[in-house]
């Protein structure tokens, strides 16, 4: 299964971004330019899915548009991943079946 691409909003420093991903990808930028950013919302996604009522995201991940905004009053953060199959037919039926219960595929 690979990650073929990645949209994250209102998240940090990031208003809106939409990434495609390549079989391998390497982040390189200067310092604070949202590198770190984009791995914290996979890993966010990935591994630190809990409960539903549980508060993943801390005050300071919400994007700002300007100095004196408060997170109560920004956008939502949305982080949405699109998976892919290596191989045609690589996820069996139970995968496929579960992934659409859940409303993912």
């Amino acid at each position: 299964m690979n990650i073929t691409s990645v949209r994250i909003q209102n998240f940090r420093g990031i208003k809106d971004l939409v990434l495609e991903l390549g079989r391998t990808t390497v982040l390189i930028g200067e310092n604070n330019t949202g590198k770190t950013s984009i791995l914290d919302a996979l890993k966010f996604c990935l591994l630190d899915l809990g409960p539903r009522r549980r508060t993943v995201f801390d005050t300071l991940d919400f994007h700002l548009s300007n100095p004196k905004s408060e997170p109560s009053s920004t956008k939502p953060i949305t982080i949405g991943i699109t998976f892919s199959e290596r191989e045609r037919g690589e996820w069996d039926n139970g995968l496929t079946n579960r992934l659409g219960r859940t409303g993912i595929l």
